[in-house]
């Protein structure tokens, strides 16, 4: 499933350079990002009991998996985290729907942060929209594939 989810989702060598460039614009801003998206969730009742608290180990985890997306490591060690990562979810309960809507949040904090940047054309910054939106949408059907099975189970 997954080369068909690189295919479908036209992520080529292009997709991932585009990506790693843009990366270390990213990277510095990622903890206010993720500080960010946290004080989101903690916003909504029944995500917020799930992430009050623990804020520190999520977000270091959650840097460690961005890192290896958006510099385009898609690899086994990758792909291994990003199931684990959707099987915990799944285990405290995130309702599929909140999970689904945290990669839409977090990507468009992604394009505001570049978009915001004063060292990023325009162009540079819609290269890396696509790479971004692409490897979101690849993260999100890798994770579901977890997500969904541990409901049949």
């Amino acid at each position: 499933m997954i080369p068909q989810y690189r295919d479908f989702l036209e992520i080529d060598a292009e997709t991932i350079s585009d990506a790693r460039r843009i990366w270390p614009v990213l990277e510095p801003e990622l903890s206010s990002i993720l500080q960010a998206f946290y004080d989101r969730t903690d916003a909504v009742e029944h995500l917020g009991n799930k992430t009050r608290g623990r804020r520190g180990p999520l977000i270091s985890k959650q840097s460690r998996h961005w890192k290896l997306l958006l510099t385009g490591q898609l690899d086994t060690d990758y792909i291994n985290s990003t199931i684990n990562t959707a099987l915990k979810h799944r285990e405290i309960d995130l309702p599929f729907d909140w999970y689904i809507n945290s990669y839409l949040v977090i990507g468009d904090m992604f394009r505001r942060a570049l978009d915001n940047h004063s060292e990023v054309d325009r162009g540079t910054a819609l290269a890396a929209h696509a790479a971004i939106y692409k490897l979101i949408a690849f993260d999100m059907a890798v994770a579901s594939v977890a997500y969904n099975s541990a409901l049949v189970d």
